[in-house]
């Protein structure tokens, strides 16, 4: 498949899909969003999952706290979608400072452990967001396939600073990784991103450049482009 072709599969994938008219539903509690991004480079958790450039396309529908989600990912390298996830969670907002959600997902890879083949893999995951200030979250997930029980544990710190018409948003991430699609048991890598965010109606566009340091041996260093288009409908 041509990347051109297989960019427009994904596109449709993502908007004909969450095309439907939410306004026939439950307005106060149903959110249908799809997005379209592009990645210089595929980084999951600090681990690289592509030589080069990809397109992902994720949709996702939320209603009353519960939110699912799919995501397809298009490697051009390979010419090929490598990546097909499914995965759902729910969210419940304690207060004004505190947020909690958990929930599962089934990651389905290409080529990840055998050549021209998918491997499936399940995850449970969890988390806590605040609104204290530097907006701290802890986010904690455990796989049960790939990994013989990896987890992993990351601490993530943001500001958002409106500028005129869009808003800049700095974040910051460290990782503690216990065996998570890796050999080894300690901090792997963090991670600062600055990322610009505009809205143009039920649109917005925000491009953003990722730097991830590794702290551990078997990391490296990335530098990261990510472009994404997203869309509530």
């Amino acid at each position: 498949m041509q990347p051109s072709r297989a960019l427009l599969c994904i596109g449709l994938l993502a908007v004909s899909v969450s095309s439907g008219n939410a306004e026939s539903q439950d307005e106060a509690s149903l959110t249908i969003g799809a997005d379209l991004e592009y990645r210089s480079r595929y980084l999951f958790s600090g681990v690289p999952f592509s030589t080069g450039s990809v397109m992902q396309a994720r949709l996702a529908l939320g209603y009353s706290g519960f939110t699912f989600n799919a995501l397809t990912n298009y490697d051009f390298d390979t010419s090929e979608l490598n990546e097909a996830d499914i995965w759902a969670d729910y969210y419940h907002q304690f207060n004004e400072l505190i947020a909690v959600y958990a929930g599962g997902a089934f990651y389905n890879f290409k080529n990840f452990k055998r050549a021209g083949k998918w491997d499936p893999t399940y995850e449970f995951y969890a988390g806590i967001s605040t609104s204290l200030p530097g907006n701290p979250s802890l986010y904690y997930a455990r796989d049960f396939e790939l990994t013989d029980g990896g987890q992993i544990a990351r601490l993530t710190l943001s500001h958002e600073v409106p500028a005129g018409t869009v808003t800049i948003i700095g974040t910051g991430n460290i990782v503690y990784n216990d065996n998570y699609y890796r050999v080894g048991s300690n901090f792997s890598h963090l991670d600062l991103s600055i990322s610009i965010k505009a809205q143009l109606g039920r649109f917005s566009v925000t491009p953003m450049v990722t730097y991830q340091e590794a702290i551990a041996d078997d990391f490296d260093d990335f530098w990261v482009g990510i472009l994404t288009l997203h869309g509530d409908f």
